[in-house]
């Protein structure tokens, strides 16, 4: 799986992309607001934070966003 990573303005690399591994993404995700869900979004029970639910958005081709990056599947 390939993912891009894309800086927003709010970080000093802004502008500049690269690709990164889904376990950066995961980690990202589950380290930020992105991992923030409602309960039964995912597959363990009273669950309200996680990367599952913004990892299935990634593979479904949706763009997910942290603070200072947009994350996007460029290939499976």
């Amino acid at each position: 799986m390939k993912i891009k990573r894309t800086y927003k303005n709010t970080s000093l690399k802004r502008g500049t992309s690269e690709h990164v591994s889904e376990e950066t993404v995961r980690i990202v995700a589950a380290q930020t607001m992105m991992g923030n869900h409602g309960q039964g979004q995912c597959s363990r029970e009273l669950c309200e934070h996680c990367p599952e639910p913004a990892m299935r958005k990634l593979e479904a081709g949706g763009v997910i966003e942290s603070f200072f990056s947009k994350f996007q599947l460029v290939e499976e």
